[in-house]
């Protein structure tokens, strides 16, 4: 049999990027980015393991219901039919007793969603939630607020900036090779990078700035920031005055959250952040604050 190439989707993330499948006899014999689509040709390491994963020796091929306690290791091999009704069993007994919105089914997110919420409205209840809840929800509503469009309308313009800032986004370990290679490139001509986290990563190791925050005081940090900019008067007064509903709340909320403040906080000298905020205004308006979760 020839080889043919199967143009498809890669599934080993919610990001579902366009795939080329090279397929021999039936096998994939190389996997690789669409060459027509938006990311040229380019995979990342992750999309590029579909192969392995499904040549896994350790990849459950069948169902397999539990014979033993929860956490002894032990399974039985059922037909599909068999695995089927013993969910089904289940579910009914759990409805039964509870009622069907006692149900809630979470995923990993992707875009096969209204298969699953359709199943789950079949069966009576509304509880559906993924990844998105806890991650990329928050920057949708942050992009909705300040913008007034969805975060898929964004476009982060890594080649052009000139002061790009991470937090707890370690991007040179992560699964966008466009993003890092455009950060790279940017790097290059001289962007600043400053990442702000509690791990000692990758991206960290190639930072102008790295803020070694101690847990959980990330927001502490944001507050200091935000009462240097306005105490400082780094801002567009005139957009802010604009364009802004109750910005005197903002800073009137801030007025505590001084950089010396922020230094018992998170263990980041005072003097750093303030140098850090000046920084970014001589960046500005070529400046990225990008956030993970």
């Amino acid at each position: 049999m020839a080889k043919k190439q199967i143009f498809s989707i890669c599934g080993m993330c919610t990001v579902r990027c366009p795939i080329m499948a090279e397929v021999e006899n039936g096998d994939i014999t190389f996997l690789q980015g669409n060459p027509h689509g938006p990311t040229a040709g380019g995979i990342c390491a992750r999309g590029a393991a579909g192969k392995a994963l499904i040549a896994d020796r350790e990849r459950p091929q069948y169902p397999m219901i539990r014979k033993g306690p929860r956490g002894s290791g032990e399974w039985r091999k059922v037909s599909w039919d068999e695995a089927l009704d013993h969910v089904a069993e289940k579910l009914t007994a759990v409805t039964g007793q509870y009622g069907p919105r006692s149900l809630l089914l979470t995923d990993r997110g992707g875009p096969f969603r209204d298969l699953h919420r359709a199943f789950l409205r079949g069966l009576g209840t509304p509880n559906y939630c993924n990844h998105d809840s806890s991650c990329a929800r928050n920057v949708q509503h942050a992009a909705l607020s300040v913008f007034g469009f969805g975060r898929k309308n964004l476009v982060y313009d890594y080649k052009n900036a000139r002061h790009v800032v991470l937090q707890t986004r370690n991007i040179f370990e992560a699964i966008d090779v466009r993003e890092v290679n455009d950060l790279t490139y940017a790097l290059e001509k001289g962007c600043r990078l400053t990442v702000i986290d509690i791990r000692a990563s990758v991206t960290a190791s190639k930072a102008h700035n790295y803020f070694q925050v101690r847990p959980g005081t990330d927001y502490a940090f944001n507050l200091a920031v935000i009462h240097e900019i306005l105490k400082s008067g780094l801002f567009d007064a005139a957009y802010v005055h604009r364009f802004f509903k109750d910005f005197n709340e903002l800073e009137n909320f801030v007025k505590p959250y001084s950089p010396k403040w922020a230094e018992t906080e998170t263990g980041v000298p005072a003097d750093r952040i303030i140098a850090f905020v000046h920084e970014l205004a001589k960046a500005k308006p070529a400046v990225l604050g990008i956030r993970a979760g």
